[in-house]
């Protein structure tokens, strides 16, 4: 069976300093695989990817790292769905940044920020994919992605996306969120 993905590049955004990706995600198989990434080379990139062990990475990597968000917990139940959240603003004195899953703020295995108004790949004008972290690689996603949103310029946190349900307990989408896709470059998207 082929790899599915989508590619494309990313206008230049490199002002806004902040950004939003929220997707669902349910794993067919365990192992490395890419949710999404922008890509210029292996020395300049941003990925958000299933490691080999099932831990949850986001980061961005420009000669070095410069942002890293590794969770703790594993995530290889591939009969489960899960609601990824990623986030990050460096317009503050104290940037921020953060990894959610299914509306819980995760502890983090490696935990660094970008430094105030830092150049970053996820803002820049590379090639941005889903459903890999590299087209030219073969780390492609084994599962269903839904709901997926890049959104430059804002930072959303899970709850803007996701919520118990009352009954249930269970996390569930907001359906029709109110998202801002103005002044971020034409980038943003909901697919």
């Amino acid at each position: 069976m082929a790899n599915t993905y989508i590619t494309r590049n990313l206008a230049s955004n490199s002002n806004s300093g902040k950004l939003t990706i929220s997707c669902w995600v349910k794993r067919h198989s365990a192992g490395e695989q890419g949710i999404c990434g922008s890509w210029y080379s292996g020395s300049y990139h941003g990925i958000l990817y299933f490691t080999g062990s099932g831990t949850l990475n986001f980061y961005d990597y420009r000669n070095g790292w410069i942002f890293r968000k590794f969770t703790n917990a594993q995530f290889n139940d591939v009969g489960a769905w899960y609601h990824i959240v990623a986030n990050f603003d460096h317009t503050l004195g104290s940037p921020t940044g953060k990894l959610y899953v299914n509306g819980v703020e995760q502890s983090l295995a490696t935990d660094t920020n970008y430094s105030q108004g830092a150049t970053s790949s996820w803002l820049t004008d590379y090639r941005f994919d889903v459903g890999t972290y590299d087209s030219g690689s073969n780390v492609f996603f084994d599962g269903i992605i839904a709901d997926f949103y890049f959104i430059q310029g804002y930072v959303y946190e899970a709850s803007h996306f996701g919520e118990t349900d009352a009954t249930t307990g269970a996390w569930k989408p907001i359906t029709n969120p109110t998202i801002n896709y103005s002044g971020t470059g034409g980038n943003s998207c909901h697919l």
